[in-house]
């Protein structure tokens, strides 16, 4: 074997523990990630709660937060190495002769959890986007690597001035080690806060998925994680993680979707979708009959407007009898309103709910207000339920 190869083993022995703090990185990560999903707002009842993610989730997230935790930073402490901090350790020898090393402690932690504390809560607050949360905590990973080196090189010589044969720098150590793992978890609980608050303000999307469970009825939620024995979603309804066993799914379907509460606007000239079509038609005909003159509403036309429903979900208003069906549109007004004061409607692009239906909504325009309502088909384009809503269109 060749020198330059034993070289490498040698090396490789010596470095063996670096896949498991790899993994233990990217572990803490993680769990800040899902901590909005599985806790409370209590950071330790979060920290405390395990996610059971995929082992490659907790490996590629590792060395993405490894790049960030040790390039940047330790190329920032590279420039740093020179610095001379012999005046300050004469100084703290002078000014605190029994106890110089415990002053420079003293201030080295005020000074990490200052600095720490203030990035962290800054940018906790100030709903950054995920670009921006990134570049602050390469900041703050650079800062605290950075002040610790520095608080460990005045305490070195400190005790070559005083002629100790070492110094005792293990608390400072595993004190900045302590920090710097709440620093990855909230790291990792901003992250997914900055995702959010793009969601929420139209500039991120989430990846969603849809499952097919064992008796045929399907589901949606946020998409966490998909690994080899479970799939882990959220559900904003309930507000709480969900776990499947993968063994107990038919299917998953993983789509990216807009925050619900706005809206895209339908445009039939740019729409390719035969199945929107088909929705939408069912929307357009239901106006067409309930803003129809109601001197020229037909026996056909009641029947016609039946056919748009599906009876065995909706209950709302409509009669199964063509016959009273017929006499309600000949001799009702669309909601007891002057057929002058109705402008028109405008409606979003269908899409798909969490019980595997389609959601179509509606703005009608009338004379001093708006209504908004929310159209449930199925996904043959039959009117499940109609509903009123609150939302907003994006064009």
């Amino acid at each position: 074997m060749s020198d330059s190869l034993k070289k490498v083993f040698n090396i490789a022995k010596e470095m063996w523990y670096i896949p498991f703090l790899v993994y233990f990185i990217g572990f803490i990560y993680i769990q800040g990630i899902f901590s909005p999903f599985v806790s409370d707002n209590f950071i330790f009842r979060g920290f405390l709660s395990v996610v059971p993610v995929s082992f490659n989730l907790y490996l590629f997230n590792g060395l993405y937060i490894c790049f960030f935790i040790l390039v940047f930073p330790i190329l920032s402490a590279y420039f740093i190495s020179g610095v001379n901090v012999t005046k300050v350790a004469e100084f703290s020898v002078i000014k605190f002769k029994k106890y110089p090393t415990t002053w420079v402690v003293i201030i080295y932690y005020v000074l990490l959890l200052s600095v720490d504390g203030a990035i962290t809560y800054s940018s906790m607050s100030a709903e950054l986007p995920i670009a921006s949360t990134i570049f602050v905590y390469i900041l703050l990973f650079s800062l605290h690597i950075n002040i610790t080196l520095i608080s460990i090189k005045i305490q070195l010589k400190i005790a070559e001035i005083k002629g100790h044969s070492k110094a005792v720098t293990g608390v400072s150590f595993w004190f900045s080690i302590l920090i710097l793992i709440l620093c990855i978890y909230l790291f990792g609980l901003n992250t997914q806060v900055s995702i959010f608050n793009g969601y929420k303000n139209q500039k991120e999307n989430l990846e969603y998925a849809q499952i097919t469970k064992e008796d045929g009825s399907k589901a949606e939620y946020i998409k966490l994680d998909i690994s080899t024995d479970f799939f882990i979603g959220y559900d904003i309804n309930s507000r709480r993680a969900i776990y499947y066993p993968i063994d107990k799914l038919i299917n998953i379907q993983t789509f990216r979707k807009e925050n619900s509460d706005y809206q895209k606007l339908y445009n039939l000239e740019n729409d390719i979708d035969a199945n929107d079509k088909l929705l939408i038609k069912t929307v357009n005909q239901y106006y067409e009959v309930m803003t129809k003159s109601k001197a020229t509403v037909s026996v056909k036309d009641a029947e016609e407007f039946l056919k748009l429903f599906s009876f065995e979900t909706y209950t709302n208003f409509v009669s199964k009898s063509v016959d009273i069906q017929h006499k309600q549109l000949k001799h009702e007004t669309y909601r007891d309103k002057q057929p002058q004061d109705f402008f028109g409607y405008d409606l979003s692009v269908p899409v798909l709910g969490e019980e595997g239906n389609y959601l179509v909504y509606v703005r009608e325009y009338w004379k001093g207000e708006n209504i908004d309502l929310l159209f449930e088909l199925s996904a043959n384009g039959l009117i499940m339920k109609i509903k009123p809503t609150s939302f907003n269109f994006k064009l």
